[in-house]
């Protein structure tokens, strides 16, 4: 049950964006979306401290000292590749080489938060979920 509060956040966010005087609502569209991509960690240290887990034994576990070095170079070489490997896939189906070009703008606005905030905190928020 507790899994389907960041898709509320999500659709609310979704269903204001959509009505004709969205304008009017363009903070409570950019809170919404914040929550929403923070709303996954926060459930998940709501069923980690429900639970009584130990947070020594969660730093235990997302701690680098007991990783192999292997898997970890494996682990970044492949998301590289992956990355790497799409782009040649995208070339190949006939895409032009003007889809990599940095533009000056990106291709979507959001009118209370910066795009490429959105993107970083999307990323790290994803990331840490």
């Amino acid at each position: 049950m507790l899994l389907i509060i960041p898709w509320i956040f999500f659709f609310s966010a979704a269903y204001l964006s959509r009505l004709p005087e969205a304008l009017n609502f363009t903070f409570l569209q950019g809170v919404l979306s914040i929550v929403e991509l923070i709303s996954p960690c926060l459930v998940a240290f709501y069923l980690l401290t429900s639970k009584g887990v130990k947070f020594k034994d969660i730093r235990h576990r997302f701690s680098l000292k007991n990783v192999n070095k292997f898997y970890l170079f494996l682990a970044l070489f492949l998301t590289f590749i992956a990355l790497v490997m799409a782009q040649f896939i995208s070339l190949i189906f006939g895409h032009g080489l003007e889809q990599f070009y940095i533009s000056s703008k990106t291709s979507f606005e959001s009118a209370l938060f910066n795009s490429w905030f959105i993107l970083i905190f999307a990323a790290i928020a994803e990331g840490l979920a």
